[in-house]
């Protein structure tokens, strides 16, 4: 099921400074976002499902219809009972790699199963807020060996719009220095053997 990672920070916490007290109906973190919402409307709210260390089991849940299809009625349900504006889908990720401790779950169809996935939640979304658009966005990986296969067409007729994970390409797991998020690419880096 689909929950926070942290229920008193994103419920509970009370920021004074904006007006909040143990009373108050918007409190914690994303109180604190509603908040800026209200003062706002053109903010939208979304909460973002998965993650590096969060997207063990994505491979076997998006493979399977039973599991598919209770990953969309929970993520649906925790955005309606939390008035969000969307779900962003941060499967890091799918056809290879990711967190290695525990490793996440991989299978050769990931990219049809995300979308099949995805359709699903587009389609639900859609169901339960007929009225309202409801954003659907995924976070995607830039560098070729983690998004080369991406199936973009397909991606692009059903999201609202894909969040690119420009960063990462460089860190402290190398023996050298280089730009984390580098705009271009550096000889330098590369023939030390960075990513280009």
């Amino acid at each position: 099921a689909v929950a926070s990672l942290d229920p008193y920070a994103d419920f509970d916490v009370v920021y004074p400074e904006l007006g909040m007290s143990w009373n108050s109906a918007h409190k914690g973190n994303i109180g604190a976002f509603r908040i800026l919402r209200e003062r706002h409307p053109h903010v939208h709210l979304s909460f973002s499902l998965g993650g590096w260390t969060k997207s063990r089991y994505f491979s076997g849940c998006a493979a399977d219809d039973a599991k598919r299809a209770k990953l969309v009625r929970s993520a649906v349900a925790f955005t309606r009972a939390h008035d969000f504006d969307g779900i962003d889908v941060d499967w890091e990720y799918p056809v290879c790699c990711g967190e290695s401790d525990p490793p996440n779950q991989v299978r050769d169809d990931d990219w049809e199963n995300y979308v099949l996935l995805l359709r699903e939640l587009r389609a639900a979304l859609d169901a339960a807020s007929p009225s309202k658009h409801m954003e659907l966005t995924i976070a995607m990986g830039m560098n070729p060996g983690v998004s080369g296969a991406a199936p973009r067409t397909e991606l692009g007729a059903i999201l609202d719009a894909v969040n690119l994970m420009t960063y990462d390409y460089n860190g402290a797991w190398l023996p050298f220095t280089a730009h984390n998020a580098p705009l271009y690419s550096d000889p330098a880096g590369v023939a030390a053997g960075g990513h280009p």
